[in-house]
């Protein structure tokens, strides 16, 4: 709610996972850690996929946000992530939440929030091993710089090096993340954030086709699933992330205050590797379709989200009022350089390299996939959240302003440039009553509001995904306990989404 509203009292279905959650865990990946959270798909890949954070929230892709501020994708797999050990708590908000988070998916919001530095001195260093020779190091440190405690730090880090199931595949990284806190007095407060993250080695995914997986019905024979069937001559994936924030917050007089959010990220990501896509019967003989490829791609995101927000009486109802503005600004590059698929011989005892390596410098021949794109994203927002006794009546509207300049190629020798400029109202009213011993029934209705990345293949930008959203819910909070249960039913549809063009 961007306010200091329990969640008890917020409409809508929202989870929270715990920094002492997470250590129960001890998940690899954002994604992970959200494994029991109801209606969450965290793993699309399955067991795969501890090098990215792909979540559906009520069957639709959510966003990612980093300490309130979405992180945007570089267009690319490798799309930027966040070490769960630098994160104090991962909170999930079910359903449409453009009216105060601005443009996003329909099927809500993911945000992270990192640890922060603390008066009390805490230290902790940890060494884990496991199967595929994992190996990871840690350490986190937080305390005070000062006598008088007004300037706090904390210094988080991670080391990893592993290997995977399937052979000649590595995961390497190294991540840190400092923090400095200022906090004079007891009405300001000011927090700056870095994040250094590089990854020399990420293995790459590939699938075999399941009639050569041993099943029932089978009439080929069963493939080692240990072996790397792609061409590991033609391998390299690697990612860097580069992040500062800035947390400013400053009590006013009359019960209201000030906050600003302000971050700057740099995700720079680059994929070669062999993959394959399919299979083919030869006179009952198996072959497998594989392509070479290429996909650099890196991003800039400047993001800045402003608000104020206090208490005011009106006879016997209390409002708390939320106002405010955010702007996002960025660039986006991604390539993508490949070959037709070309089947190979999966049961050959030693070469088995899908074709020879080709040469992609060779524009002329193998054009590429090219896609240059700025963004601005303006919203300006508003919130009432009003009180009558056990009464909650929450109101909430936004309006968004997004344009996009893009320039791409598709695998063709021109380049065509679009310009696509969205105008969008979204908003919430959510309505319930918070009875005494911790039951509070809710009716809410929301909207969103989605520009899309990327272009089709005419080279024109996408049309903005629009969503609504009904839901009646009912949470329950004992008194003095720990236990938060939340029942809902909703009915969630979007419009503009993307699908294939087999044209």
């Amino acid at each position: 709610s961007k306010t200091p509203t329990s969640i008890l009292e917020t409409p809508q279905s929202i989870s929270v996972v715990t920094r002492h959650q997470m250590e129960a865990q001890q998940p690899a990946s954002t994604s992970q850690a959200l494994r029991y959270s109801a209606g969450v798909n965290s793993e699309s890949y399955g067991g795969f996929g501890t090098q990215l954070d792909l979540t559906r929230i009520r069957g639709i892709d959510a966003d990612y946000y980093l300490d309130g501020l979405r992180i945007i994708s570089n267009v690319s797999t490798w799309t930027p992530q966040i070490d769960p050990y630098t994160l104090e708590r991962a909170e999930v908000l079910r359903g449409p939440s453009s009216a105060l988070y601005g443009q996003g998916s329909g099927g809500g919001v993911i945000n992270q929030v990192s640890r922060r530095p603390q008066r009390e001195a805490s230290h902790e260093v940890f060494l884990q091993g496991g199967s595929f020779r994992l190996a990871e190091i840690g350490f986190d440190s937080t305390g005070a710089l000062n006598d008088k405690h007004s300037m706090l730090y904390r210094f988080t880090g991670t080391g990893l090096s592993s290997h995977t199931q399937v052979e000649d595949m590595r995961h390497k990284r190294l991540y840190i993340a400092p923090a400095l806190t200022w906090r004079p007095n007891q009405r300001l407060s000011w927090t700056v954030l870095a994040m250094h993250a590089r990854e020399p080695d990420i293995p790459d995914y590939n699938s075999l086709p399941a009639a050569v997986l041993g099943l029932n019905g089978s009439r080929y024979p069963e493939l080692d699933r240990h072996r790397n069937y792609t061409d590991m001559d033609f391998e390299g994936s690697s990612r860097k992330q580069d992040a500062v924030s800035s947390i400013f917050s400053y009590a006013l007089r009359d019960r209201w205050a000030f906050y600003s959010s302000v971050r700057y990220m740099y995700v720079n990501s680059d994929i070669k590797r062999t993959s394959i896509y399919g299979s083919q019967d030869r006179d009952g003989h198996l072959w497998l379709e594989g392509t070479y490829g290429l996909a650099p791609a890196s991003s800039r995101m400047l993001q800045l989200d402003h608000h104020v927000n206090g208490l005011l009486t009106l006879a016997a109802t209390t409002h708390r009022l939320l106002l405010g503005t955010d702007y996002a600004q960025g660039w986006m590059h991604s390539d993508s350089y490949r070959m037709d698929p070309v089947p190979f011989d999966p049961y050959a005892s030693s070469n088995y390299r899908p074709h020879e390596p080709p040469d992609f410098t060779d524009s002329q021949v193998n054009w590429p996939y090219n896609v240059r794109q700025k963004i601005h994203r303006l919203g300006i927002y508003a919130q009432d959240q009003i009180r009558y006794g056990g009464w909650r009546l929450t109101l909430s509207g936004r309006f968004d302003h997004s344009r996009t300049d893009n320039s791409s190629r598709n695998y063709s020798p021109l380049w065509q440039s679009s310009r696509q400029d969205d105008r969008q109202w979204t908003g919430r009213a959510g309505f319930g009553y918070v009875f005494a011993n911790g039951l509070a029934p809710y009716l809410s209705y929301a909207t969103s509001f989605d520009p899309q990345l990327g272009a089709d293949y005419w080279g024109r930008a996408f049309a903005p995904v629009g969503a609504r959203q009904a839901e009646a819910g009912l949470k329950y909070h004992p008194s003095d306990s720990a236990t938060m249960l939340t029942l809902a039913v909703f009915q969630l549809n979007q419009k503009n989404v993307r699908s294939s063009d087999t044209l």
